[in-house]
C-alpha cells in the first residue's frame, strides 16, 4: 500500500525533545549523564498511589491474564471495563515513560474496541470473544501497528501510521485480543537501555536510580507496575531477558520463529525473536497456548512433565563461561570478557537456587560443564562451549565475533530501511534517521551501531558462514552439555550485575568483578552482553526466572536454557513451537519449587503493594 503524499506534512514528524531524555550536549558526555541522571532524572520521585482508585479497580489491576480471562467468560466484569482500568493506571503513570509517548493520547482507541467486542458477546455469546476474551496487550514499540504510531522509537518517525500491521499484532487482534498501545523502546531496539529523545527514559519503579533494560524496557516495567498482566517483548541479544531480570518478571524469549517477526525490524535474520514479560510462567503458558492454537501440544507436554520423577529431571549450572569468564590464549575475546566474575550477591541467588532444587529432589548435576577436546588451531584442549562462543580460528583471514561486532549485524541498516519503506511508507533516509538517535553517555548509543555498519567493516564471507556452517557447529557445540550429562536444563545467571544504576552504566562506572577479586569500571557491555547474545543464533528456549531483591532493594533473577532444536529441524517454525512447549511445561516444574521459597520469590515493587490493602475487606468480584 502507497501513502498519498502530502506536501503539507513535514517528512521528518517534528517533536517535543522529552525532559527525560538527556540534552544533546549533555548525552555525548559520560560524566555529565551521569551526573544528569542523579541530578535532573533521579530528582523526580516514583509517583505516590492514585488517591482516585478504587477498591474494584484495585482488584482488576492485581489480575492475572488467566483471571481476567476467567472473569470475562464468566460475565464478571466487561472488556470495557478491564480496559478502562488498565488505561487509568497507564496515563496516571505517564512519568513512567512505559509506552511511545503517542500511545497516551491514543488509548481511547482501546476501549473503544472492548465496547465493541461487549457488544458482539451481548449479541451473540461470549464463546465469540474466544481465546483471548479481549485481553488488553501492549506490543513492543518496535512492531507495526495501524492504531499506534510508534516509528520503532525514532522520533522523526513517530508521525508515520504504518500502513499495515505487523503479523503478531494481526494474530492477536485474529485471536479477540486488543492490541494496548506501543511500549516504549530504544530507537530500533538497539540499546539496553529502554530511552529515545521522543519518549524519555524509561523509569524503574523499584527505584528511580535503577536501569529497567533495554530494549523492551517499556514493557516489562508496564508488567511490574499492574498496568497489564502480559506484554510483549523482543529479544536480538537479550532485550526480553535484560528487561525480565530488571524488573521481577518472567521473560520468555522463545526459539526463533516461534512467533511470526514479520512486521517487527530486526536487527539481525538469526538472533531477534518476539516474546514476553508477565509476572507469571502460568500466564506466558496460558497466552501461548491460546494465541497459537496448542492447547492440545501443551497438555501433552505438561502431562509427560509431570510424569517424570522430580529426581530425573536433571540441570546442570555450569561455571563456564557465565560464572567465570576465562578467554585463554588463541581465543577471540572482543568483550573484552576474560576475567571478569559473577557479582557476590548474584551469585548468592544463584547458589541458593541450586541448593533449593536440589533439596526439592531434582538432580543437580555436580561440575556440569561443557567437555573439553583438542581443537587443531589450538593446539591444545578446550572447553567446548568456551571456543564455542570465543573461536579464534580464522574465517577469511581473522575471528568472527560472536557479541556486538558480530557479523550478523550486517543486515541491520538493511532491514531497518525494508521497515521504514514497507510498513511506514516514509520518505525518510537511513542516515537522517541515525542521525536523529540519542545518546546518553555509555549507556546509550544506538546510532553506534548503524555508523559502525556504515564503515563497512563487517565481512561479507563471514556473514555468509556465520549463518550456515557456524550454525551445525554451534548446535553440535552447544547441545554437548546436555549430552555429556544427561541434562534436560541449564541453571546460568541472567546478568553479571544486579540491576544497575543508570548513572554507573552511563557513566562508565558500574563496578564488575573479577575471577581474581579485584574490581574494574565497567558498563552496559560487561554486565549484560555474553550472558544475554550467547549462542542467539542458535534456536534456544529461555525464560528469566526473578529471585526476589538484594539487600539493596534491587530486582535479581535466573536463566533456565533448554536444548537447542538439532539443525536439521531449525528450518521448521512448527517445531520450534513444539520444542518450546515442552521446554515451558518442564521448566514450569522448576520455577513452582524457586517460588515457593520466600528468599527467592518474585517481590513486587514497594511502589505497588498499597494495591492489596482493602481488597480482601469487600466482594471485588
Amino acid at each position: 500500500m502507497k501513502r498519498k503524499v502530502d506536501e503539507a506534512i513535514p517528512r521528518l514528524t517534528p517533536y517535543e525533545f522529552s525532559k527525560d531524555f538527556p540534552p544533546r550536549n549533555v548525552g555525548r558526555d559520560e560524566a555529565a549523564t551521569a551526573r544528569w541522571f542523579v541530578e535532573v532524572f533521579g530528582a523526580q520521585p516514583l509517583l505516590p498511589e492514585d488517591p482516585t482508585m478504587t477498591i474494584r479497580e484495585r482488584h482488576l489491576y492485581t489480575l492475572s491474564a488467566s483471571q481476567y480471562i476467567s472473569m470475562r467468560r464468566d460475565g464478571k466484569v466487561t472488556c470495557e471495563e478491564y480496559s478502562s482500568a488498565l488505561v487509568k493506571r497507564a496515563r496516571y503513570y505517564r512519568l513512567y515513560n512505559q509506552w511511545i509517548y503517542s500511545s497516551y493520547d491514543l488509548f481511547d482507541k482501546l476501549i473503544a474496541g472492548a465496547m465493541e467486542l461487549d457488544a458482539l458477546a451481548a449479541s451473540k455469546g461470549v464463546d465469540t470473544l474466544a481465546p483471548l476474551y479481549g485481553l488488553p496487550i501492549p506490543m513492543k514499540g518496535t512492531a507495526a501497528v495501524i492504531d499506534y504510531p510508534s516509528g520503532s522509537g525514532s522520533g522523526v518517525l513517530s508521525g508515520y501510521t504504518p500502513v499495515k500491521n505487523s503479523a503478531l499484532t494481526r494474530l492477536i487482534i485474529d485471536k479477540r485480543g486488543l492490541i494496548f498501545g506501543c511500549t516504549n523502546v530504544p530507537e530500533f531496539a538497539a540499546s539496553y537501555t529502554t530511552a529515545n529523545p521522543a519518549s524519555g527514559v524509561t523509569r524503574n519503579i523499584y527505584d528511580v536510580r535503577f536501569t529497567v533494560g533495554g530494549s523492551s524496557g517499556g514493557a516489562a516495567s508496564a508488567v511490574a507496575n499492574y498496568s497489564c498482566p502480559i506484554a510483549i517483548s523482543e529479544d536480538t541479544g537479550g532485550s526480553t531477558r535484560v528487561p525480565a531480570a530488571c524488573n521481577q518478571n518472567f521473560g520468555f524469549d522463545p526459539s526463533r520463529n516461534h512467533y511470526n517477526n514479520e512486521g517487527n525490524p530486526g536487527l539481525t535474520y538469526s538472533h531477534d525473536q518476539l516474546g514476553l514479560n508477565a509476572r507469571s510462567i502460568d500466564d506466558i503458558i496460558l497466552f501461548d497456548a491460546l494465541l497459537l492454537d496448542c492447547a492440545s501440544l501443551h497438555e501433552m507436554a505438561r502431562q509427560k512433565a509431570m510424569a517424570r520423577p522430580v529426581g530425573g529431571i536433571r540441570i546442570g549450572a555450569p561455571v563456564e563461561p557465565f560464572v567465570h569468564t576465562k578467554v585463554r590464549a588463541g581465543l577471540h575475546d572482543d568483550g573484552p570478557f576474560d576475567g571478569l566474575s559473577l557479582q557476590p550477591a548474584l551469585k548468592r541467588k544463584l547458589d541458593s537456587v541450586v541448593e533449593v532444587l536440589r533439596a526439592a529432589g531434582f538432580a543437580m548435576a555436580a561440575r556440569a560443564e561443557w567437555p573439553s577436546r583438542h581443537f587443531a588451531y589450538l593446539g591444545r584442549e578446550e572447553n567446548v562451549g568456551v571456543e564455542s562462543l570465543f573461536s579464534g580460528e580464522k574465517i577469511n583471514g581473522r575471528p568472527i565475533s560472536n557479541f556486538e561486532s558480530s557479523p550478523a549485524f550486517i543486515s541491520a541498516s538493511g532491514q531497518m530501511a525494508q521497515f521504514v519503506t514497507s510498513y511506514l511508507d516514509a520518505p525518510v533516509s537511513i542516515k537522517e534517521i541515525v542521525d536523529d538517535m540519542g545518546e546518553a553517555g555509555k549507556a546509550h548509543c544506538p546510532a553506534g551501531l548503524h555508523r559502525y555498519l556504515m564503515k563497512g567493516e563487517l565481512d561479507e564471507t563471514q556473514f555468509r558462514y556465520f549463518i550456515g556452517p557456524r550454525v551445525a557447529k554451534d548446535v553440535e557445540a552447544y547441545n554437548s552439555v546436555f549430552d555429556e550429562h544427561a541434562l534436560d536444563l541449564l541453571l546460568l545467571p541472567a546478568i553479571r550485575c544486579a540491576t544497575p544504576d543508570l548513572a554507573s552504566l552511563a557513566g562508565n562506572t558500574q563496578q564488575v568483578e573479577r575471577v581474581d577479586g579485584s574490581v574494574e569500571n565497567n558498563s552496559v557491555k560487561a554486565c549484560f552482553t555474553l550472558h544475554a547474545f550467547a549462542w542467539k543464533n542458535l534456536h534456544i528456549p529461555k525464560l528469566v526466572v526473578p529471585t526476589g531483591l538484594t539487600e539493596d532493594g534491587r530486582p535479581t533473577a535466573v536463566q533456565l536454557w533448554g536444548r537447542a532444536l538439532p539443525y536439521q529441524k531449525m528450518f521448521d517454525d512448527a517445531a520450534a513451537i513444539e520444542h518450546d512447549a515442552a521446554f515451558l511445561q518442564l521448566v514450569r516444574r522448576v520455577v513452582e519449587a524457586i517460588q515457593a521459597t520466600p528468599s527467592l520469590a518474585r517481590a513486587n515493587a514497594p511502589s505497588v503493594q498499597g494495591l492489596w490493602e482493602a481488597i480482601g475487606s469487600v466482594d471485588a468480584s
